[in-house]
C-alpha cells in the first residue's frame, strides 16, 4: 500500500515519514521529496498512500493521522488528526465526486472511518461508521451509470479477523434534505446528508484479506481480492437491467447466508463456493441507482504464501484484463484469461529465488509486500520485504518483420509470447532500520560505509562519468554490502590508509555490533574492480602486494564472512567497459567482504568506535589506532580500549575516567589527545604518552570536566585544523566549544586544562529546545574577510541539519567573535528522525594550506539517522 504511479509518470514511495518521487525513466533515487510539517505527523511513520485525481496524494500514518497533498504545489492539509485516536491507518482510499466533494475512507484495527469534504475550501467531516472490527484494506469506487445522473459510491473493505474473514460492502448515498420554510418566512434550507448502508459481505477467503484492486470492464467492473490464504478471488460487478432475473438467485443466496451465520464456529466457509457456484453472491441495492449483482468470476491459485498486493495492468483500449500479484513466496505473478474458455492462469513469473535461506534479511529476500505496473504497462515495480524496490522491464523477441514488431508490442495478450522476457534492472535500495553510524574511506573519500540496525553494512559510491549506469551520472548508489550480520550493527570506522603510508592495507574497516567483539573486514577484488569501472581510483596498482580474495560468502548458520566461496557465484560486473550494477540479490550475497580478524576484550555490547586513520594520511609516523567503548553501568566496564588492528592486539585500556557508558570518542588531528564523554556527562581528555617509544600508543587521563553538560553528551569532535579546539553536543540542547591548553608548572611539567569558550543553542523555528545528537567539523577552513572560520555541522534529535561558523583569531588562542548560523538545510532535505552521525568527506589535498584559497570550495557531507536514511549533501562555499 505504499507504491504508486502518478499521472506525471513518477513512482511514489514512502520511507519512514518521507514521501519520495522517483523518475520513471531511470533507476536512480529521486531528488524530490515531501515531508509533513504538521506536529502530529512529523515524527510518525507513513503506512499507506493513495492517489486522487489531479495528482492529489492521500497519506496515512501509524498514529492515525491522515493528510492530503497537492503534489504539484507542495501544499498539505490535515484530513484527520485526533490525539485520542492513535490507532495506525492500515489502508485508505478515496474518490472525488461529480458535485465537487471529496470522500475518503480509512481502515484500521478500530474499524472504518469516513472523511467527507463538501467543497474545496470546506472543512473535513469524520466519523467511525464500522466499529469493533479490524480491516486490512479498503477501496472506494464510483459505479458509473450513463443513464442515471446520480452516482453510486461503493466502499469495499477486507477484514482481518481471527476467523470468518470477508469483504464488507457498503453503498453511500449523498442526498439533499430540504427543510420547510420557517414561521418567520425565511427561505427553505438545503442540507446534504451522507447515508452509508451496509449491503452485506462477500464470503470465501479463509484468512485475512490484505489487498484489493479494481478494474472497469465497460458495462461492468471487476474486483480482485488477495488473502493470507494464498488465494486470489475475482469478483464481477454487473448491472441488473431486469431485477426479476436475479430475484430467485438473490433469495437463495440470502437464505444460505442466513444458514451459514446461524451455524457454529467450526463451519468451514470454503464450502460456500460449492453452495453458491454461478450464483450472485451479493446484490447492491440503491433507491437512486439500478442494482448491481456481484458474482465470483474465478479463484486464482498459484502462490505459496501470503498474497500481499494486487494491481491491474493499465486499461488500454481493446486489451483484455491482466492482473499483477505479489506474495511473500518471493515471486510476482502476471495473470490473464487464456483460451476460448477464458481460464485464468499465470502467464509470467518474476522474483528472486536467491539469497541465504534462513539468513539475515540483508542477504535473503523474504518476499514482496507490494507490486504495481508502470503507466505504460511495460515495466513492473516490486516492493521487497527488506525495503528494496525492484524493477523489471519487458523485452519482446527480436522482430523479423513489421507485422512481427506490431505483434510483439507489450499488451495483456502477448506478455507471454515465445521469446519475450522480463529483465531485472538495478533498483532502489537502502537500509530498512535505524542507521547508527557512517564513515568515509579515509584517503580520498572514495566511498561511504553505513552501519544499521538492519544488521547490514552498506557501501555507497558515486557513479563516474565514463559509464552507462543511468542518465544521472552523479547519482549515489549502493554498490556493495560488505557485512551482513546476525546482530544489529552499531558502529563502523575505516582504517585502511595503505601500507605505503605505514598503516593498515587500503579498503579495510572495523565494525561493531550488539556483541562483545569487533570484526575487521578487507575489501575483495570484485568490489574494487567494480569501483574502478565506475571511475573511482581504488589504488589497486599501488596495493598490488596485498593478497586479496575475489569475494566472500556467509556459511550456513554462520556469523562471519569466509574468505573463499565453495560454490560458483555469478560475476555481476561485465567483462567489457560497461558498468553493470549489482541487483538486490547480488548485493546481499556476492558483494560481501571477507572477515580477516576479530578483536576480543569487551565484556558487554559495543557502543562506539573511533579512529585516527584520518591523521595517518598527513603524518606517516603515526600508528593506526581504533578506540572502542561498550555498554556500562559501572566503572569497570566504562573503559575505552585502544587497538592495533594490524596486530589484532589491545594496546591500552583507558580506565578511571567515566562511571557509565561512553557514547562518544574523538581523536585530535595529531592523535595527541583523545576526548570522551557520554552518559555520565563527564568530559575527559586523554593525552598520549611521549616519554619513550614503547609507550607512544598509550594514553593517560590529564583533564576532566564534571557535568560538562546537563544531560547525556551524544557527540564530540576535534577541529581538524586546531588540536586544541573541541566541540560537544548534548541532549540538553547546547553545543559547547572547548579549548585545551598546555602550560608548564613550577616543576617544569606540562599541565593540561580544558576551558569552555562559549555555548550556543542551534536555531529551531518552533522555539522548543532540541537535543544535539551529532557534531562534526569540516575538513577545511573557510576565509571570511581574511578571518579563518571553522565550519561545524550539527544534527538534532528532530532530524534538522545546520552548519555553524566558528570564527577563529590568528593571534593567540582568543576567538575574534561568537559563532553564528552559517546555513540551515531546508526541512524537506533533512531527516525525519534523530540524526545519529555526521561525516565530512575528506577534501582533495590539492588545497595545501588547510584553508580556502580559491573563489569557492566544495564539500560533501554525509548524515545518517534513525529514519533509516543516509543523506549525502554537496555544500558549495563561495569566498566572500
Amino acid at each position: 500500500h505504499s507504491l504508486l504511479w502518478t499521472e506525471n509518470n513518477e513512482l511514489v514511495y514512502a520511507s519512514h515519514g518521507v514521501i519520495n518521487f522517483h523518475c520513471s525513466e531511470t533507476s536512480h533515487p529521486s531528488t524530490r521529496t515531501l515531508r509533513s510539517s504538521h506536529p502530529s505527523a512529523k515524527s510518525a511513520k507513513i503506512t499507506c498512500l493513495t492517489l486522487l485525481k489531479d495528482n492529489r496524494l492521500l497519506v496515512g500514518y501509524n498514529n492515525g493521522v491522515v493528510t492530503l497533498w497537492k503534489t504539484d504545489l507542495n501544499l498539505e492539509e490535515i484530513v484527520f488528526s485526533d490525539t485520542n485516536n492513535t490507532c495506525g491507518v492500515t489502508d485508505l482510499s478515496g474518490s472525488c465526486l461529480s458535485n465537487g466533494s471529496t470522500f475518503v475512507v480509512t481502515a484500521s484495527a478500530m474499524g472504518l472511518r469516513y472523511h467527507y469534504k463538501r467543497t474545496e475550501d470546506g472543512p473535513w467531516e469524520s466519523s467511525l461508521f464500522q466499529k469493533n472490527a479490524a480491516f486490512n484494506c479498503v477501496l472506494v469506487k464510483k459505479l458509473e451509470r450513463n443513464e442515471v445522473k446520480d452516482e453510486l459510491v461503493v466502499v469495499l473493505a477486507g477484514s482481518a479477523a481471527p476467523r470468518a474473514n470477508r469483504v464488507k460492502a457498503y453503498t453511500c448515498d449523498f442526498c439533499i434534505e430540504i427543510n420547510p420554510t420557517t414561521a418567520s418566512g425565511e427561505n427553505a434550507n438545503e442540507k446534504e446528508l451522507l447515508n452509508i448502508v451496509d449491503q452485506g459481505s462477500l464470503l470465501g477467503h479463509q484468512d485475512w484479506i490484505g489487498c484489493m484492486a479494481w478494474r472497469s470492464l465497460g458495462a461492468g467492473h471487476m474486483l480482485a481480492t488477495g488473502s493470507h490464504d494464498h488465494k486470489i478471488r475475482l469478483w464481477l460487478f454487473s448491472p441488473l437491467t431486469n431485477i426479476n432475473q436475479f430475484v430467485s438467485a438473490s433469495e437463495e443466496s440470502e437464505f444460505i447466508m442466513q444458514k451459514i451465520s446461524s451455524m457454529d464456529d467450526d463451519y468451514d466457509e470454503s464450502n460456500i463456493d460449492e453452495l453458491l457456484e454461478g450464483e450472485a453472491r451479493l446484490i447492491l441495492k440503491s433507491d437512486q441507482n439500478p442494482s448491481t449483482a456481484i458474482t465470483l468470476e474465478a479463484i486464482l491459485i498459484g502462490h505459496e504464501d501470503i498474497v500481499t498486493d494486487l494491481s491491474w495492468k493499465p486499461n488500454f483500449k481493446g486489451e483484455a484484463p491482466c492482473l499483477l500479484s505479489s506474495s511473500m513466496d518471493r515471486c510476482v505473478m502476471i495473470w490473464a484469461a487464456e483460451g476460448t474458455d477464458g481460464v485464468w492462469s499465470p502467464i509470467a513469473r518474476v522474483g528472486s529465488a536467491g539469497g541465504l535461506l534462513g539468513g539475515s534479511i540483508g542477504s535473503s529476500l523474504l518476499g514482496f509486500v507490494g507490486a504495481i505496473w508502470s503507466s505504460s504497462g511495460n515495466k513492473i515495480i516490486g516492493h521487497g520485504y527488506g525495503g528494496a524496490i525492484y524493477f523489471w522491464s519487458y523485452h519482446a523477441p527480436k522482430a523479423k518483420s513489421t507485422e512481427d514488431a506490431k505483434h510483439n508490442e507489450c499488451s495483456a495478450t502477448n506478455l507471454n509470447i515465445e521469446g519475450g522476457i522480463w529483465k531485472a534492472e538495478p533498483g532502489i535500495t537502502g537500509h530498512f532500520a535505524a542507521v547508527e553510524d557512517c564513515c568515509w574511506e579515509p584517503t580520498q573519500g572514495s566511498y561511504l560505509l553505513s552501519a544499521s540496525s538492519d544488521q547490514t553494512c552498506r557501501l555507497w559510491a558515486k557513479a563516474g562519468t565514463t559509464n552507462n549506469i543511468c542518465d544521472n551520472i552523479h547519482s549515489w548508489r549502493e554498490v556493495g554490502r560488505p557485512q551482513v550480520h546476525g546482530y544489529n550493527l552499531t558502529s563502523v570506522v575505516c582504517v585502511g590508509v595503505g601500507r605505503s603510508a605505514g598503516g593498515e592495507p587500503l579498503h579495510r574497516f572495523v565494525g561493531g555490533a550488539d556483541e562483545k567483539q569487533l570484526r575487521v573486514f578487507d575489501g575483495p577484488t570484485s568490489t574494487l574492480r567494480l569501483l574502478e569501472k565506475m571511475g573511482i581510483d581504488c589504488g589497486m596498482m599501488h596495493d598490488a602486494d596485498e593478497r586479496r580474495v575475489d569475494r566472500a560468502y556467509i556459511p550456513s548458520l554462520g556469523l562471519s564472512n569466509n574468505s573463499e566461496a565453495t560454490e560458483d557465484i555469478t560475476e555481476f560486473a561485465a567483462d567489457n567497459d560497461d558498468v553493470v550494477l549489482p541487483l538486490e540479490r547480488e548485493l546481499g550475497v556476492n558483494s560481501l567482504w571477507p572477515e580477516v580478524s576479530k578483536l576480543f576484550g569487551h565484556d558487554t555490547e559495543i557502543i562506539c568506535l573511533a579512529t585516527n586513520a584520518h591523521s595517518m594520511c598527513n603524518d606517516k609516523s603515526m600508528n593506526v589506532i581504533v578506540a572502542s567503548s561498550s555498554k556500562a553501568r559501572d566503572v569497570e566496564n566504562a573503559s575505552i580500549r585502544l587497538w592495533n588492528v594490524d596486530k589484532s592486539k589491545c594496546i591500552d585500556v583507558l580506565k578511571g575516567g567515566h562511571r557509565s557508558t561512553v557514547a562518544t570518542i574523538s581523536f585530535s588531528p595529531d592523535s595527541k589527545f583523545i576526548a570522551s564523554s557520554g552518559k555520565d556527562r563527564r568530559l575527559c581528555i586523554w593525552r598520549q604518552n611521549s616519554s619513550n617509544e614503547s609507550d607512544s600508543d598509550k594514553y593517560s587521563l590529564v583533564a576532566a570536566v564534571d557535568s560538562a553538560h546537563k544531560r547525556i553528551v551524544w557527540s564530540s569532535h576535534f577541529c581538524p585544523h586546531d588540536r586544541s579546539l573541541l566541540a560537544t553536543g548534548s541532549r540538553d540542547g547546547f553545543v559547547k566549544i572547548w579549548r585545551i591548553e598546555e602550560n608548564k608548572n613550577a616543576e617544569n611539567e606540562i599541565d593540561v586544562t580544558i576551558n569552555e569558550c562559549f555555548r550556543f543553542e542551534p536555531a529551531y523555528k518552533s522555539g522548543k529546545t532540541e537535543a544535539v545528537t551529532a557534531v562534526s567539523f569540516a575538513p577545511k577552513l573557510v576565509d571570511n574577510n581574511s578571518v579563518p572560520e571553522a565550519l561545524l555541522a550539527i544534527g538534532l534529535e528532530c532530524g534538522t541539519l545546520q552548519i555553524w561558523s566558528i570564527p577563529l583569531s590568528n593571534v593567540g588562542s582568543e576567538f575574534s567573535s561568537k559563532p553564528y548560523l552559517f546555513h540551515c538545510f531546508p526541512i524537506v532535505d533533512c531527516h525525519a528522525a534523530t540524526v545519529r552521525r555526521l561525516a565530512w568527506k575528506p577534501v582533495n589535498e590539492k588545497i595545501q594550506d588547510g584553508s580556502m584559497s580559491t573563489e569557492s570550495l566544495n564539500f560533501v557531507l554525509a548524515s545518517c539517522s534513525l529514519d533509516h536514511g543516509v543523506r549525502i549533501f554537496e555544500v558549495e562555499i563561495t569566498k566572500k
